[in-house]
């Protein structure tokens, strides 16, 4: 019994290592390319994305992280997946998702290139211990976002790109801070969130 107790405080180490290590290699980068200047005074939102599984899946947590955002600056939001471009029409259900879901605006997310893993490997040691090596699978993605009003006009546009750790989902309200961030610098959130504050 006495021979265990090492073991489980090296388990416990060796897991608060790796999961520092997964972060100090996180990137996450949102840059706007299309500024909007005019604050807008939308009051309901429809959020749209589209691209593979694995997109579909990296959106809606980004998405669902978004959610505290949004309705502290009180703009509530619709949110659909309109599919896989390659298999679906996503003109057709993007025609099909606005009639149903009258808004204010369109946020549309799609992809800027494949989404996928690398590998990281990275050499940690803890006091009174051998060095050890970890590896990481990362997540590379890069979306654009463009917010549009009536017959598509251009107000807003950005640019995510994040290289994150697999499976941790904390790092998704990371990444929609910064988008809300963008948001907020761009006017495109309502005033009563910058006065609240």
């Amino acid at each position: 019994m006495i021979r265990l107790i090492p073991a489980i405080t090296l388990l416990i180490v060796c897991t608060a290592s790796c999961t520092v290590s997964q972060r100090s290699n996180s990137k996450i980068r949102m840059e706007t390319y299309q500024p909007n200047r005019q604050q807008k005074k939308y009051k309901n939102l429809l959020i749209v994305a589209e691209g593979s599984l694995l997109s579909r899946t990296y959106i809606e947590n980004i998405v669902w992280a978004m959610k505290p955002g949004l309705e502290k600056a009180k703009l509530s939001y619709h949110y659909e997946f309109l599919g896989n471009p390659e298999r679906v029409s996503i003109e057709n259900n993007l025609k099909r998702v606005m009639d149903a879901n009258p808004s204010d605006a369109l946020l549309h997310i799609r992809p800027m290139a494949a989404i996928g893993y690398t590998r990281s490997t990275t050499t940690s040691s803890t006091p009174n211990s051998m060095p050890y090596a970890s590896s990481t699978s990362l997540l590379r993605a890069a979306y654009s976002f463009e917010l549009t009003e009536v017959q598509d006009k251009l107000v807003w546009g950005g640019r995510l790109t994040t290289n994150i750790p697999e499976y941790p989902r904390s790092i998704y309200p990371v990444i929609s801070k910064k988008i809300i961030a963008e948001l907020k610098e761009n006017k495109l959130l309502p005033e009563i969130a910058a006065a609240a504050q």
